[in-house]
């Protein structure tokens, strides 16, 4: 909703004083008594304060750069009215700056630089500001564009003021787009018009600047160039446009002289011109008049602040370090005074609210100082009275530009505030904060009740705190210290960690502060990759610490650590620091401390220990007590270790038989096991359970959340008890994990029995984990907990057993009496006293020992000796309870006990104990007698605390499970059972099952199935879900471990997991549709039995993913956690073959959304075999096995799209497996598919890695010609070869290459292989292929690879292409042409005649056709097709009628032979069949009848044939005009064509014309279509080569200058170093090299290599292995193994070989599976005929522990050396070593 501004009667309010100025003099103005005026002379005066409710869409201001942001900035207005101007509305040309470039805002705009705007966006006027929530300002615009809108030319009157863009800087001053409607209008800033803060050089492109317009006389204003200044304080509005002026004229920033009316209170109405008034405000005068407005009596300057069309706003300032707008420092200079400074302000007035305006007075005899100050009544020391003149002392808080008013405070609290803003703060000092806010992500406080401040989450609590909302609220205080500050949000970072804030140690917040081996304490901020970690302190100061030290830690290592730690070293300039780990103090709080022992899966889970000392927390509380002891890890381990065990796991009794260890533990006493569970605070805690222990070494240890797996059995401590939640239980193993505990079935057991007890050992199941946040649930009913199939007491014998070891243990190391008998044994004994309630007895060789019998016998008499059995003995007194025996009686021994076990028979016992853990009773029978002892606790979960036994019934019956000592140990369930100490067996009623459904991106358990087989997907897995749908997992999801180390991914996988559970990732969901048979569906009579009627299913798919990065990444987004959509070129991926066949392509997966496709010449030279039975054939390609995963370089990336113009669902790259080469050289041995085999003439095209061609002729292809014709033959499409490079033809555009072996042997010397025509003697006879017949003169013959001649006819020559002739060479011209004489006809070619490209259509009634169409696949890549031997083509004498053109009426495919043929159709229809297949040798006849006189038809068809003969010429690629019309006629039909222009350029350049060639040069450049890039590019080489050849150095740089700015100037910096290089122009190479590495070394890695061959060719080695290790400093570690390898290949071709290899050997050495380097290295060797260090290679290489496809690969390359290069004994050598392996092989395969 627009506000409507008061256009009606506005009434001051308040009596004036009349002030008129004379009749001539506007300045001198007398003061008059007040008289009373009409009410409505300053109607209509914009009167009124600035609110940002006035803003509305369409207001036009001046602001004043108060904060710059990263996308923003905001700008200070009236009034203390604040805008924002996001980047966006800057322009166009701003945008693209920043996009382009490396600046920022903060490069462009300047804080206190003036800038008009446009509103775009008004606030919402009903928005209420809360605490905590950010205010919103009004958007503006900058761009000229929208400011200047409304302005057209006839609206820029002289001294008008308004913003404009720099367009473009030129020699002598700047284009200015001023956003005016009329594009041809534009701006000129003069260099000498610019202020002194700016300068020429640092105007950018786009940048808004504020501009006044020149007084200019009035011829000038008829120029479409407008003269600007950007000092706009120098010129106010002119008087002719004053005189003129309205209201709509005027824009922001426009200066006025301003003549004072009407003086008020408030402010002065002044007078602006043509009837046009204004008011300007107290706070906005000159403060010369700001005390009294009444003395305002002459002009003054002001300048238009805010102002809008068609409405009365007009906002004036009259302070004059505003209207100096140019000058930034007037406005951010507030007369040296700063935030936080205490200054004397003495009262000028106080308002009727209760604010005071104070006059700010520096210096005695300084009267009006141009800074004013004011205090809200908020911000005043109550009980202070604010009388006129006083001066108070104030601590300024704030400034306010555009008012020049400092915001102050006399309040005795903040003058003693030690921080008044964020740049006061100091990092590590201590300040109390105020919560303001809670959030799920921290904590927004408040400093003073001013200064912004958060607290991160990881830094509330030395313990991680998940719900934030219930430790705080808002209004708490916490004590806290500064971390850092973040200036760009303009807040204090800050920590509450107690160990932060109190700890002691010094404080670290800056590197130049930092000594060596100073203590000080941080937090850890990250891990690094390599294991190392990330130290943070205060002020923003970060440290690193060693993976090695690292290890110290332990594995419990979480982000926000505390850690007390030493300096190791710094380095203050380049900010770094290196730590270590600090001895902490005893009794720090939550440090971590360095942990002499690394838990994991390769250490013993036991080990033994010695007890050191009995320590306590509190002295009064014995409960608090723990065992230190030293755990002996062996020598291996580092020997021993402290380690402490608290009371409760010393145990597995629930309550120990003793109160104080210090009196029942003997200090030195062995501990036969001990477990290391953890560390605390740095001390490792161990327990010695005997329970828990075994279950350690049974089981995995649980390392981490990822090891946990839903229905699994755990074991653990339990350390909480939580009201609602239940227990919280700790695993056991060192992994620290804790997660709550419950029974789902309270009624299962009684209330008593599920009280566990804190440090109680329990055996619990997994309920769920959730590995996205990190949590699992365990529950602990006994029923449950068990493992399948086993019974309800399967671990009460094993608990009972430990109890008694664990008893006698106590028994044997009590420090009071040594040799004490075990539980169970025999001793005897000698009665003391009998009484009718018990037996004291004692040993009968100790009377130390005394004790009770629990039995009488009939021995019963003082004194008598007797034997006893020991059934229990209480510590620490020791005292014994004892079974007497009657005599006779037997004891039986431990084996005698097992074979009772062993006969598995129930015992009847007598219970005479009861304890919380077993029951002790006795077997007796006549003659033997033994103890038992029977579980009170079936499971660990239970609790036995109160139970009534009947002391009358104490015999029940057990069952025998084991042995221990002289202890049987059995179950009596049914006595359990009366009492109830067992689970209760209820039956519940079924709940159906709700299936939850599957959301994106959670992570679940899924089972694998097995292959995928609902598609064409080869290389995935079939996965079941929780709710029973379908998922996929590719092998491309394989975690990055799991697929390094198999070659076979998906069938290692199904040999792993099939049937098993899977934790994965749903990354999106897909619709998969099949095709099923249709049931119950009645056939049709008639219809064939195979068609059955299908119907299409659409079954919901969830794509899983199992890479540990995406099970871990929290971020929720398809575009990172999906498959990826697009490739880079060059980047190297897994992919996975798919199932075969493969032809001519080896297909591959990549993701069930990409295919791939390797083409044969893209093939390891490995996978590529010579022909067994023909070594001249086609190369045999080794194929691979399905689901092989091979690592693949993409090298292009195609995607199909069908007719409506949209992709496929499957998209398919181009990939290699070798190192792809952009170039080749003369020389190189390289691989081709064939792609097109032409005839007449005969030749062969194959494309190469890089996809150049090379092309093979008759004389390429073997030294005999005479089977030439025959050898050509045997080449097939799409099948692979080896050649040899030659040359680059640019004509032809492809290499000129030949065979192996035409390239190695040449038998015959009149066939030699030729590279240059100068190699040819004169007068030699050389067999020859025809080629061509340019005319009828001319033959055109090939001697060898591109070395052709020309044959003048001086007679008839019946010779067609591929006839093998004898020539004799009669000349040899300097630009290597060859002219040569016919000898002899050696052999004819068997040319079949080719096919017409389009089908002639014989008319109806014919009964003769001519047969002559033949297709081409473009698919395959044809180029031409092989038709039949032997069979000419069928001509029938027809009568012939012309074809029907229907809409095709384009002349492609026809020459003008055949046009002409075709109008001599009608004339041969009577001729015989026989010259309808003559060779034109009666057209020769016809040739020789030239003496007789021509009529006038014969000279018409002579002319006819002449045209004939220069169009055919014309259409010929090859032919190349000889006058500027043709070249003019050739470019107007071809303008994109870069062949044709550079032929043009040379056409002049031949005649020594350089102006004309540089001049159609030019002309390229500007017709050239901007899209065709190559051709572009291609001009521009021609022309750098022309200005370097025919040019002047300052020329050349001026065309390559152009050319960098047109054109990818990386590709152009390349191209000038070879031009620079062909010329030898050493010195400008070096400069263009150098400003190329400065510009792109991070862009690309070939400019470093390109600087590296360019100095080893220059032979300055040195210098190169400089730059290479500048490379190695400057380029991440991803790229030093290609940077080092590349440097080892240049110095091997152009450099020292010797240091070639020790590169090599460096890198093989620290990476010895890099296959690549190897083959690369191996190849180098080969190549330089160093054969033997080659096979020292082979054989170190074939020793590596490899993949079998990889080492395979070096086996075949090893027998082709020694194939070519080794003897018999080398090579039987290496064949028994690939068959070594093979064997070695096999014998694993058939082991497992």
């Amino acid at each position: 909703m627009e506000i409507d501004f008061p256009r009606e009667v506005l009434s001051v309010g308040r009596k004036r004083r009349g002030i008129c100025p004379d009749d001539d003099e506007a300045t001198d103005v007398k003061q008059r008594s007040i008289k009373s005026e009409p009410k409505c002379e300053y109607d209509g005066v914009w009167n009124q304060r600035i609110t940002p409710n006035f803003l509305t869409e369409g207001v036009l201001g001046l602001g004043v750069i108060m904060k710059i942001k990263g996308t923003e900035i905001l700008l200070e207005c009236s009034d203390g009215v604040i805008v924002k101007a996001p980047v966006q509305n800057f322009g166009n040309l701003m945008m693209e700056t920043l996009k382009n470039s490396s600046l920022t805002l903060e490069d462009i705009f300047k804080v206190g630089q003036m800038l008009a705007f446009k509103v775009i966006k008004a606030r919402e006027i009903n928005e209420v500001q809360k605490k905590g929530k950010k205010v919103s300002y009004p958007v503006v615009s900058c761009d000229p564009l929208v400011v200047n809108f409304h302005l057209n030319p006839g609206a820029l009157i002289n001294g008008l003021v308004l913003n404009g863009i720099v367009e473009s800087v030129e020699d002598k001053g700047v284009i200015i787009n001023l956003g005016l409607q009329s594009v041809e209008l534009k701006g000129f800033l003069a260099e000498k018009h610019l202020p002194p803060t700016f300068e020429r050089e640092s105007l950018v492109k786009g940048q808004p600047l504020l501009f006044r317009i020149q007084n200019e006389n009035s011829s000038n204003k008829k120029t479409r160039v407008i003269s600007l200044s950007m000092v706009p304080e120098m010129e106010c509005l002119s008087d002719a446009a004053i005189k003129k002026l309205k209201l709509n004229d005027l824009m922001p920033g426009t200066l006025l002289l301003v003549n004072p009316l009407q003086p008020t209170a408030t402010g002065v109405y002044v007078n602006i011109g043509n009837d046009i008034k204004g008011y300007v405000s107290r706070q906005h005068l000159p403060p010369r008049y700001r005390n009294d407005p009444f003395q305002c009596l002459k002009s003054f300057k002001t300048i238009v602040m805010f102002c809008q069309q068609n409405s009365n706003l007009l906002a004036l300032n009259g302070h004059p370090d505003i209207v100096a707008a140019s000058k930034f420092a007037k406005r951010t200079n507030f007369e040296n005074i700063h935030i936080g400074d205490i200054i004397d302000c003495k009262v000028s007035s106080v308002d009727k609210n209760g604010n005071v305006n104070f006059d700010v007075s520096l210096h005695e005899n300084e009267k009006n100082s141009l800074v004013a100050a004011f205090a809200r009544k908020t911000e005043l020391e109550d009980r202070v009275e604010y009388r006129k003149g006083t001066i108070h002392q104030a601590r300024v808080l704030s400034f306010k530009m555009i008012e020049k008013i400092l915001m102050v405070a006399t309040r005795k609290d903040i003058l003693a505030q030690r921080m008044v803003c964020i740049k006061d703060a100091v990092p590590g000092e201590k300040v109390n904060a105020k919560v303001e806010s809670v959030l799920a992500k921290g904590l927004f406080v408040k400093i003073y009740n001013s200064i912004p401040g958060f607290i991160p989450k990881i830094h509330l609590s030395d313990k991680l705190i998940t719900r934030i909302d219930k430790h705080f609220v808002v209004g708490d205080e916490l004590n806290c210290r500064i971390l850092s500050v973040n200036r760009l949000r303009e807040r204090l970072i800050l920590t509450n960690k107690q160990s932060l804030i109190k700890n002691k140690d010094t404080i670290i917040k800056s590197y130049a502060e930092v000594t060596t081996n100073t203590i000080s304490t941080g937090y850890i901020i990250s891990q690094h990759p390599s294991g190392g970690l990330i130290i943070g302190f205060y002020g923003g100061t970060r440290a690193f610490m060693f993976p090695k030290e690292t290890e110290r830690l332990g594995s419990n290592i979480k982000i926000g650590l505390t850690i007390r730690i030493r300096v190791i070293s710094v380095d203050p300039q380049r900010e770094r620091m290196l730590v270590a780990v600090a001895n902490t103090a005893s009794g720090g709080v939550a440090i971590a401390k360095a942990q002499p022992f690394v838990i994991d899966e390769g250490n013993p889970v036991s080990f033994s220990a010695i007890v050191m000392s009995v320590s306590s927390n509190d002295d009064k509380l014995k409960q608090n007590e723990i065992l230190n002891v030293a755990v002996r890890l062996g020598k291996k381990l580092g020997g021993k270790v402290k380690a402490f065990i608290p009371k409760e796991l010393l145990s597995d009794y629930l309550d120990l038989p003793f109160s104080s260890l210090s009196e029942s533990i003997a200090l030195g006493s062995v501990l036969p096991k001990v477990a290391v569970l953890g560390s605390v605070a740095g001390n490792l805690k161990a327990t010695s359970k005997r329970f828990l222990i075994n279950w350690l070494e049974k089981h995995p240890r649980i390392t981490g959340i990822q090891s946990l797996t839903k229905g699994e059995l755990v074991c653990g401590n339990i350390i909480q008890k939580h009201q609602e939640m239940g227990y919280f239980v700790e695993l056991a193993g060192g992994s620290a994990l804790t997660a709550p505990a419950r029974f789902i079935r309270p009624l299962a057991l009684s209330v008593s029995m599920q009280e566990l007890q804190i440090g109680q050992t329990v055996v619990a199941r997994v309920s769920s984990v959730d590995l996205e946040r990190k949590r699992f649930a365990l529950i602990l009913d006994t029923h449950l907990c068990v493992p399948h199939g086993a019974e309800p007491d399967y671990f009460a014998p094993s608990m009972v057993h430990y109890a008694l070891e664990e008893l006698n243990w106590y028994i044997a190391n009590n420090p009071n009496i040594s040799q004490v008998p075990k539980i169970g044994e025999c001793i005897d004994v000698k009665l003391i006293e009998v009484s009718e309630r018990s037996v004291v007895i004692q040993l009968a060789d100790n009377s130390n020992f005394k004790g009770d019998a629990v039995n009488g016998t009939n021995i019963l008499q003082k004194r008598s000796c007797a034997k006893a059995l020991v059934l229990d003995i209480k510590l620490p007194a020791c005292e014994l309870v004892l079974f007497l025996l009657n005599d006779g009686i037997q004891h039986l021994n431990e084996k005698k006990l097992q074979l009772l076990v062993g006969s598995k028979k129930e015992i009847d016992v007598k219970v005479w104990l009861h304890k919380k853990e077993y029951a002790v009773a006795t077997v007796e029978s006549e003659k033997s007698a033994f103890v038992v002892c029977i579980p009170m606790r079936i499971h660990p979960n239970v609790n036995i605390i109160s139970v009534k036994l009947d002391e009358n019934d104490n015999q029940c019956t057990i069952t025998p499970k084991l042995v221990t000592g002289n202890v049987m140990i059995g179950t009596a369930m049914e006595t359990l059972k009366k009492y109830k100490l067992t689970h209760k067996k209820f039956k519940t009623p079924m709940k159906t099952a709700v299936k939850k459904k599957l959301k994106q991106f959670m992570i679940y358990t899924a089972k694998v199935k097995g292959m995928w087989s609902r598609g064409d997907l080869y290389n995935a897995v079939e996965l079941e879900l929780p709710d029973g749908s379908v998922g996929r997992l590719h092998a491309s999801e394989f975690d990055e471990s799991f697929l390094n180390r198999t070659s076979q991914p998906v069938q290692s996988f199904l040999r792993e997991r099939k049937n098993k559970t899977v934790n994965v990732k749903i990354m999106c969901f897909a619709k998969l549709k099949q095709k099923i048979a249709k049931l119950d569906t009645p056939k049709p009579k008639g219809m064939d039995a195979q068609k059955v009627e299908k119907i299409v299913v659409i079954t919901r798919l969830a794509e899983c993913t199992m890479k540990t990065w995406k099970l871990n990444e929290t971020k929720r987004k398809q575009s990172l956690l999906g498959y990826p959509q697009s490739y880079a070129h060059g980047s190297l991926i897994p992919v996975f073959v798919c199932e075969r066949p493969h032809v001519g392509v080896v297909r591959v997966e990549v993701s069930p959304l990409w295919n791939g496709v390797i083409r044969k010449q893209n093939l390891y030279d490995e996978n590529l075999i010579t022909n067994p039975t023909n070594e001249a054939s086609a190369l045999v390609d080794i194929d691979f096995e399905p689901g092989e995963k091979l690592i693949a370089q993409i090298i292009g990336v195609n995607v199909y799209k069908n007719g409506r113009g949209k992709s496929r669902h499957r998209k398919c790259l181009e990939m290699t497996l070798k190192e792809t080469r952009k170039t080749f050289e003369h020389g190189d041995r390289v691989t081709g598919r064939v792609v097109g085999i032409a005839q007449s003439p005969s030749s062969v095209t194959l494309e190469l890695t890089n996809n150049q061609r090379a092309i093979l002729t008759l004389t390429s292809i073997t030294d005999n010609y005479l089977k030439a014709h025959e050898a050509v033959k045997r080449y097939e499409l799409n099948q692979i070869y080896n050649v040899q490079l030659l040359r680059f033809d640019s004509d032809k555009g492809g290499w000129l290459a030949v065979t192996e072996s035409r390239y190695n042997f040449s038998k015959k010397p009149e066939n030699t292989l030729y590279l240059n025509e100068t190699d040819i003697e004169i007068g030699s006879k050389l067999q020859a292929f025809v080629t061509s017949a340019l005319d009828d003169a001319h033959i055109f013959v090939e001697i060898s690879p591109g070395i052709s001649g020309c044959i003048t006819k001086s007679q008839k020559l019946p010779l067609k292409p591929d006839d093998l002739i004898t020539v004799r060479i009669s000349h040899v011209f300097p630009d290597g042409g060859l002219k040569v004489e016919f000898v002899d006809l050696i052999a004819e070619g068997s040319i079949e005649k080719r096919p017409r490209k389009r089908q002639i259509s014989v008319g109806s009634g014919s009964d003769i056709t001519v047969d002559l169409t033949r297709k081409k696949s473009r698919a395959a890549g044809y180029v031409a097709t092989h038709s039949k031997e032997n069979e000419p083509p069928q001509v029938t004498l027809v009568e012939a009628k012309l074809p029907e053109p229907g809409f095709d009426w384009s002349l492609k495919g026809f020459t003008p032979a055949e046009f002409a043929s075709v109008g001599q159709i009608g004339e041969k229809m009577n001729a015989p069949v026989s010259t309808l297949i003559a060779k034109d040798e009666s057209i020769a006849d016809n040739i020789d009848e030239r003496s007789k006189p021509k009529t006038k038809e014969e000279l018409q068809i002579e002319e006819e044939k002449k045209l004939v003969n220069r169009e055919r010429k014309i259409l010929e690629t090859n032919w190349i005009p000889d006058n500027t019309n043709d070249f003019d006629r050739l470019v107007a039909g071809t303008p994109n064509s870069s062949i044709l222009w550079i032929r043009y350029i040379t056409f002049f350049l031949e005649r020594n014309n350089v102006e004309e060639a540089r001049a159609i040069a030019e002309r390229a450049l500007s017709v050239i279509n901007f899209r065709e890039e190559d051709e572009i590019f291609n001009v521009w080489t021609a022309y750098l080569n022309l200005e370097g050849n025919f040019g002047t150095s300052e020329s050349l740089k001026a065309v390559f200058d152009n050319a960098i700015k047109n054109t990818d100037a990386l590709k152009m910096y390349k191209q000038m170093v070879k031009i620079y290089q062909n010329l030898g122009k050493k010195q400008e190479t070096d400069d263009l090299l150098d400003e190329m590495l400065k510009r792109f070394r991070h862009d690309d890695l070939d400019v470093w290599f390109i600087y590296g061959q360019h100095l080893l060719e220059t032979k300055r080695p040195e210098i190169a292995r400089n730059l290479m290790k500048k490379a190695i400093n400057c380029l991440p570690r991803k790229h030093h193994i290609t940077i080092l390898s590349r440097f080892a290949q240049l110095e091997f071709k152009y450099g020292d070989m010797e240091q070639s290899k020790t590169i090599f050997e460096n890198i093989l050495n620290s990476y010895p599976k890099k296959t690549d380097i190897w083959t690369v290295y191996i190849d180098l060797l080969i190549k330089a005929k160093k054969i033997d260090d080659a096979r020292q290679l082979l054989e170190r290489v074939t020793a590596l522990k490899l993949s079998t496809h990889k080492i395979r690969l070096f086996f075949k390359k090893w027998v082709d050396l020694e194939q070519r290069h080794g003897d018999e004994k080398q090579q039987n050598n290496a064949r028994e070593r690939a068959l070594q392996y093979l064997q070695g092989i096999a014998e694993l395969t058939t082991e497992t």
